[in-house]
């Protein structure tokens, strides 16, 4: 009876959107946990110019499926069905109770601020102790990952002898920081920026220059890149930013607000928001 209640008030809830509203981070998990079929050439059209200076495939598939998505999001349940067998990304803090979606696009919990981290391949391997021992210690160490987070993920990677550092979201679900409020025009002068001043520091010198050309595309796997002041470490922070604009952009772009229909969102799994008002 609990089970027909529950799936009763939820129709009635999203007959009475006819659009509704998912966090930020919501929209970013489901972006990543679903692929779409891309030819490389694809990527070129992510933006003016090209991106490929920077970025690695997968960083540019990652641009291109968030990009894709916001435009139509009807290729999500596509996606679904493709990847239906496929293995998703796995996170420390995943919603019990499925994912919410808002009708009130000023309830509290759309704008909360979020954080979280991928329980990586390595650790599901090794079975549900160890993934217990896992979560065990992120929360254990949930102020360190608030503080400092490179300091956090030092620590996890040699507590689990952790090959590949596991990937963490961080930030606000009000809108990417400092881009709500931009225009297109705006944004794509900061992108522009990014994009001049990160060619200006790789070929500041010489050895710069090499040592990004030999390392500079995996910045999220090498060590230099967390000593701060190195070159490879000054490399990821201007491709973190050149993400975080373009995706801003995109946002801006296809859909500011992250609002989508609730049909399309109960098939991902999504339910009501209890704290919306009705």
């Amino acid at each position: 009876m609990l089970d027909t209640y529950e799936s009763n008030k939820s129709i009635c809830l999203s007959k009475s959107c006819s659009e509704v509203y998912i966090t930020k981070s919501n929209f970013e998990r489901i972006a990543n946990k679903k692929r779409l079929e891309v030819e490389q050439a694809d990527f070129e059209d992510l933006y003016d110019s090209s991106l490929s200076i920077m970025l690695t495939v997968p960083e540019l598939r990652g641009l291109y499926n968030y990009r894709e998505f916001l435009k139509n999001p009807n290729l999500f349940i596509q996606a679904l069905e493709k990847n239906n067998n496929q293995t998703g990304i796995y996170w420390v803090w995943e919603e019990s109770s499925g994912p919410a979606f808002h009708c009130n696009k000023d309830c509290n919990r759309l704008h909360s601020d979020y954080i979280n981290v991928e329980i990586p391949p390595e650790i599901t391997d090794r079975g549900c102790h160890e993934v217990g021992k896992y979560t065990s210690f992120v929360e254990a160490n949930f102020e360190l990952l608030k503080s400092d987070d490179r300091l956090f993920l030092k620590r996890l990677e040699a507590q689990f002898f952790l090959k590949n550092p596991p990937k963490t979201i961080k930030g606000s679900n009000s809108g990417t920081t400092n881009i709500k409020n931009f225009d297109l025009i705006e944004l794509k002068d900061s992108i522009e920026k990014v994009l001049r001043d990160a060619v200006s520091f790789k070929n500041k010198d010489e050895e710069t220059s090499k040592i990004i050309r030999d390392k500079g595309y995996g910045t999220n796997r090498v060590k230099e890149a967390k000593v701060s002041g190195h070159p490879l470490f000054v490399w990821h922070k201007y491709k973190v930013e050149l993400k975080r604009l373009l995706k801003g952009y995109y946002s801006s772009k296809y859909n500011r607000e992250f609002k989508f229909e609730p049909s399309l969102l109960q098939q991902l799994g999504f339910k009501p928001c209890v704290c919306c008002k009705k």
